[in-house]
């Protein structure tokens, strides 16, 4: 069995999990299968070696005395296993033994087959990618999804296929990741498309967006449109400069400039893979991409989220930023997260770490006031340590990049943010709004009315009606018509009755900007009083919720925020009056359900509105107190 090892410097996050701490030479312990990946610390040896559950592991040495060595999953135990560490001569060592959910996925989100301008198949490119070492492919041929029918398209080896097409207009390319249906996008503006890709469960990336030479660039730079999830900063077709082209320069520059006017947009890295392309392949430019599994829509979600690294060849230098903001020593922030500095002054400390680099490659620390930092490295790992002090009214960044010798990108990492406004998901704004009388005394109807007041389509959406088991029941609701997919009835959720109507692309029902859908339900009261009915409506693209209304409200019993309608309701009760009422004991409620009992006439009444059946006809009246 042949035993991938790598030695690198890592230190355990706030989030990992701590299985040993000490120095012992033998460590049993159990490898718990919701840990992705297992790291072995060694500090303060320099010539060891490892046996695990019984095998030789691995030999090492090195002058630096610290070692980080990744487990491979594959040959532990899910019960007991056992490490057996052996130093060359006696010596003090310390070894911390440690699990984490998540690990590195590689692989690119831009790469083309036989369905386009490629010289492979699907079958082949995916093979080819798992024999590099990659997790992943997004496969964007031009203008079409058919190659995502491919027989071919399917989990190959370690490599899961990503459904994609490269939109490739006069206005620039884009890719639309994870585009659900088999119809091409239509080549119209970028806003149709970037809607279209909504829709269709895709988040959209910008490829090789300063790429005018070549008569590929983005029509829309500078500008970053709303909607745009991604930035393709490495592309390898044009990685190297052609006629004093540098397209990947440029592009990081762009990306820079947007960090620094306060957007938060993901970086990649991408082949951009043929297979003519000279000196290529299918990783050449890549990303990695921090998540706990290598599924298609984690993939995606993670690096919208900025969980992710651009990078040049597999066997090339990697790059990591982290930061500690308890002061305890402890790293628990990564690139693409956000430090929130609620009041006062923070200092943070960072660390940066290089590993494998090559000789004379450079590295590169920014943030929005400019070039922080700069070294120029002798090969091998690297780590730099340093803090930077912050007010609750900044707004910065901190991300890291190497270039090597010849001045080309090797790899780039996505920022660390201070006091960052959210990602932006969508954009999409849904509003509610509604009909529904002042009082209720027998089966009434309301009317909700749902419309996007964005500039995407969502994925899916749904809008919902609630009411209290106590105070009225449903007694009908709109099943069929415009806005309308599907319709689900709960009639006892934790003593609600919940109505939800539901849409979008799965059912061909789209909510496009500026549309509105009307939906209708019937209720009758169950009991007199001031009465409430709920509303509230959600919409996702698929991987994320883009909008939710509202943001604030009444806690329903799934846990949700909902707009909350007052109403009075009257539940009418029959009395038998043979004579005169005037003169009689009589029962009348009023609208706030309180009982008036009389047995003289009316003059106590204030002015309003109230109810009473007469006689054995059960017939309703209103009684108009002048």
């Amino acid at each position: 069995m042949k035993i991938l090892i790598f030695i690198i410097l890592r230190l355990p996050l706030e989030s990992d999990f701590i299985i040993f701490n000490g120095n012992n030479e033998r460590i049993e312990f159990y490898a718990p299968s919701y840990l992705r990946e297992f790291y072995l610390n060694i500090e303060g040896l320099k010539e060891f070696e490892v046996f695990l559950n019984g095998n030789f592991y691995g030999k090492y040495e090195d002058e630096n005395l610290y070692h980080t060595i990744n487990l491979n999953k594959n040959v532990l135990r899910g019960n007991k296993n056992l490490i057996f560490i052996k130093p060359s001569k006696k010596t003090n060592f310390k070894i911390t033994l440690w699990g984490s959910r998540f690990s590195w996925f590689y692989g690119t989100f831009h790469i083309h087959t036989t369905y386009s301008d490629g010289n492979y198949s699907v079958h082949e490119i995916l093979s080819m990618i798992n024999e590099e070492g990659g997790h992943f492919a997004a496969i964007t041929d031009h203008n079409t999804l058919e190659q995502c029918n491919d027989t071919g398209f399917h989990t190959t080896g370690n490599c899961e296929p990503i459904r994609a097409t490269e939109w490739t207009s006069d206005s620039g390319h884009a890719n639309c990741l994870g585009a659900q249906g088999s119809e091409p996008f239509e080549l119209l503006s970028i806003r149709k498309m970037i809607d279209d890709a909504t829709y269709r469960g895709a988040l959209v990336q910008i490829n090789h967006p300063c790429d005018d030479e070549l008569n590929m660039g983005w029509d829309h730079y500078p500008n970053l449109d709303k909607g745009i999830d991604a930035i393709e900063i490495f592309n390898n077709v044009i990685w190297f400069p052609k006629n004093g082209i540098k397209s990947d320069e440029e592009a990081v520059l762009w990306w820079h400039e947007l960090l620094c006017e306060k957007k938060r947009i993901s970086a990649t890295g991408n082949s951009d893979f043929h297979g003519w392309e000279p000196g290529g392949g299918p990783l050449k430019a890549h990303s990695a991409v921090y998540a706990s599994s290598n599924h298609p829509d984690t993939i995606l979600k993670r690096t919208k989220l900025g969980y992710v690294m651009a990078c040049s060849e597999m066997d090339d230098s990697r790059l990591y930023i982290y930061a500690d903001t308890n002061g305890n020593g402890i790293m628990d922030i990564i690139m693409g997260e956000n430090i929130i500095i609620n009041q006062g002054n923070k200092n943070i400390k960072f660390k940066v770490e290089v590993e494998n680099s090559d000789l004379f490659d450079e590295l590169r620390i920014y943030s929005s006031e400019g070039l922080l930092y700069s070294k120029t490295l002798l090969g091998g790992n690297y780590v730099y340590e340093f803090e930077k002090n912050f007010s609750y009214q900044d707004t910065d960044f901190i991300r890291a990049e190497i270039k090597n010798f010849l001045g080309y990108y090797e790899t780039a990492t996505n920022p660390i943010y201070i006091n960052y406004p959210d990602y932006e998901l969508g954009p999409c704004s849904l509003s509610i709004t509604w009909q529904i009388p002042d009082t209720i005394n027998n089966e009434k109807t309301i009317y909700l009315y749902l419309k996007n007041l964005g500039l995407v389509s969502p994925y899916r959406f749904s809008i919902f009606a609630m009411v209290d088991t106590n105070e009225f029941h449903i007694t009908e609701y709109q099943n069929s018509g415009p806005g309308i997919g599907e319709v689900i009835y709960n009639p006892d959720f934790y003593g609600y009755e919940i109505l939800e109507w539901r849409g979008g692309f799965e059912y061909d029902v789209r909510l496009s900007p500026d549309t509105e859908f009307s939906y209708f339900f019937k209720i009758i009261p169950k009991s007199n009083g001031l009465k409430s009915v709920y509303t509230r409506g959600i919409a996702d693209d698929r991987i994320f919720i883009i909008d939710k209304k509202p943001y604030e409200g009444f806690l329903g019993p799934d846990n949700e925020k909902w707009y909350k309608i007052d109403l009075y309701s009257v539940k009418l009760r029959e009395y038998s009056k043979n004579n005169n009422f005037k003169k009689e004991k009589i029962k009348i409620f009023d609208l706030t359900g309180r009982m008036r009992e009389y047995k003289s006439d009316l003059k106590n009444f204030k002015k309003g509105i109230y109810f009473f059946l007469k006689g054995n006809k059960k017939i309703k009246k209103e009684l108009i107190i002048k």
